[in-house]
């Protein structure tokens, strides 16, 4: 597979080579470049950690220059890819509560423990966009009534940052929460609005069901391209109703793809409406 994959491949591209389609047998290939939401869907053991491993692989081959952001909610399951590769792309993992100094506008400090989703929100809005104080101020601990509070909390310097792929294994991204859902609701569709014209890729790498309806609707709207390692039929009708699967006609699916083998799974490129079963590529571990 991987001989045969190798054979077809455009070099001069920076799409990335990930499994052959069922029927054309010609590579199934993501372009990191023109993506801005990757969402991966699956059954545990299904291949959805060998997927990441192909795409930051293949970053690593076409794109050396790229910044890589993890966002682990604690279980630590990216830990091994962030290894594999922190030696060749510039590689920054956010996983465990830590004691984070703050550094206000006005020179002051102030030291306190942040969970990794707030230190994700730290870092965005010290790298990437400038986020609500309002919202900020209760991560940095400052006053949320005193306005004047609010100076001390830096903006954006909005610098020039490289080619980064946001990587985002955390179940708390998909609850139903004020500090959780704020990333789905207010940060994911203008990072997603501008990520093609400044270079940014988000990989959700275990799509989580999500209860609310407000919050599901912003997400499903975001993603450009998704992946599934599952019995498609299956999914669409039962588990995924809510996902951009699930608009899918289930009769339809059941008649035309067999069920999913380990190894198997599914491309959706949701902007050009065009789904594709596909044998993945084994990477080695």
């Amino acid at each position: 597979l991987l001989q045969h994959v190798k054979e077809n491949m455009d070099y001069t591209t920076t799409a990335i080579s990930v499994g052959l389609d069922y029927v054309d047998f010609y590579p199934v290939t993501l372009d990191f470049e023109h993506s801005q939401v990757v969402a991966i869907y699956g059954k545990k053991e299904f291949g959805k950690t060998n997927l990441l491993r192909l795409l930051m692989n293949g970053l690593c081959d076409k794109k050396p220059d790229a910044r890589v952001v993890f966002l682990d909610d604690g279980r630590n399951q990216l830990k091994p890819i962030y290894e594999s590769i922190n030696t060749q792309l510039d590689s920054v993992m956010i996983h465990q509560y830590e004691q984070v100094d703050l550094c206000f506008n006005d020179d002051t400090n102030k030291s306190k423990k942040l969970s990794p989703l707030q230190q994700f929100y730290v870092y965005l809005n010290e790298n990437y966009i400038s986020i609500d104080k309002r919202f900020l101020a209760g991560i940095y601990g400052v006053s949320k009534e005193l306005s004047k509070e609010f100076g001390k909390i830096p903006d954006c310097s909005l610098e020039q940052q490289p080619f980064t792929v946001f990587v985002i294994q955390s179940k708390l991204v998909y609850l139903n929460a004020n500090e959780n859902k704020f990333f789905m609701n207010a940060l994911l569709p203008q990072l997603a609005a501008v990520a093609e014209e400044r270079g940014y890729l988000f990989v959700f790498t275990d799509v989580q069901k999500i209860n609310d309806s407000e919050q599901n609707s912003f997400f499903n709207n975001a993603i450009s391209s998704a992946f599934l390692l599952d019995n498609i039929a299956e999914f669409a009708g039962e588990r995924g109703q809510k996902t951009i699967f699930g608009s899918m006609d289930v009769k339809s699916l059941k008649e035309d793809y067999a069920r999913c083998e380990k190894g198997d799974g599914y491309y959706y490129d949701v902007e050009a409406d065009r789904l594709m079963k596909l044998k993945f590529i084994k990477t080695e571990e």
